[in-house]
């Protein structure tokens, strides 16, 4: 998330969210995303 931020993507959130699965969610504007919005998944570690 903070490499994305430096890069200038826009983010719903500041931080990640906890998704299904036990899995950490996070997710890029439609800005950011070529009109589409984007969830990125992470396992909890």
């Amino acid at each position: 998330i903070e490499r994305l931020q430096k890069d200038e993507f826009i983010l719903l959130h500041l931080t990640p969210k906890d998704g299904a699965d036990n899995k950490r969610i996070a997710f890029l504007h439609p800005k950011s995303g070529l009109g589409m919005l984007i969830e990125l998944c992470q396992e909890k570690s």
